[in-house]
């Protein structure tokens, strides 16, 4: 039979029209794998054709690099972290408290810290 007499055809029986339906659905995936490879082969030969460019770009900065005279280092400061004030953290760990209680800022008092071996309050689920 040819194809288009099975498709005006509508006194087809199920195995015809199964048969049918399996030719149009590899017909229809064999064409979009061959699109998909299309793109993917276009990609990455413009992603080739740029990484040659880079690449050529890199060797040249590579030269002048070898011509800068380096200068030797006779002593390295550390610079000093800024202390970070009690008070900033306490505010922190109050502002945290409180959106975990789901309470005003005002209606508790923070007195004391302490490390904990319990698993933390936001990874307890």
């Amino acid at each position: 039979m040819q194809l288009s007499t099975l498709l005006l055809n509508e006194s087809l029986t199920l195995g015809e029209k199964l048969s049918t339906g399996t030719v149009t659905l590899v017909l229809g995936m064999l064409v979009v794998f061959a699109v998909l490879l299309i793109i993917m082969l276009v990609l990455m030969a413009i992603g080739g054709f740029f990484a040659s460019k880079d690449k050529k770009k890199a060797e040249k900065p590579a030269k002048k690099e070898e011509a800068v005279e380096t200068v030797p280092v006779s002593e390295v400061v550390p610079v000093p972290e800024a202390p970070v004030a009690d008070e900033e953290i306490v505010a922190a760990i109050t502002a945290a408290i409180s959106v975990m209680m789901e309470a005003p800022v005002g209606s508790f008092r923070v007195v004391s810290f302490r490390k904990t071996t319990a698993k933390a309050a936001w990874n307890k689920k």
